[in-house]
């Protein structure tokens, strides 16, 4: 049966809890437990799903910011406000980051799916 469990720790001198979602098992004639999912701060799976879901969403926000932004360069040849860089170099540099997000996004859906398994 699997339940939550809260530890201290310290961040940069600040003392903070963290809460893991916890296996008990017997090994021989011991007890041991496994950790199944490190809930961070937050107190509940259902708590640490929101938290994922709405880093989510913000990555999907700037996800079509870039898209904005890169259309505007592409159509209209357009530069985003305070580009310092040469303009030949803004399509690398959005596409680039699109890949950046868009593989934090894969990482955010193993996550959900992960943390779903546990509701």
């Amino acid at each position: 049966m699997a339940f939550i469990i809260s530890k201290k720790s310290r961040l940069w001198g600040q003392e903070r809890r963290l809460y893991y979602l916890v296996e008990s098992y017997r090994e021989g004639d011991k007890v041991k437990r496994k950790t199944l999912l490190a809930l961070k701060e937050h107190k509940s799976v259902a708590e640490l799903l929101s938290h994922v879901e709405q880093k989510k969403a913000r990555e999907l926000d700037r996800v079509m910011q870039i898209k904005g932004k890169l259309d505007d360069f592409l159509q209209h040849g357009k530069l985003p406000a305070l580009w310092l860089g040469s303009p030949d170099t803004l399509p690398f540099r959005l596409g680039k980051s699109l890949e950046r997000i868009k593989a934090s996004l894969e990482q955010r859906e193993q996550e959900i799916s992960k943390i779903k398994s546990f509701l």
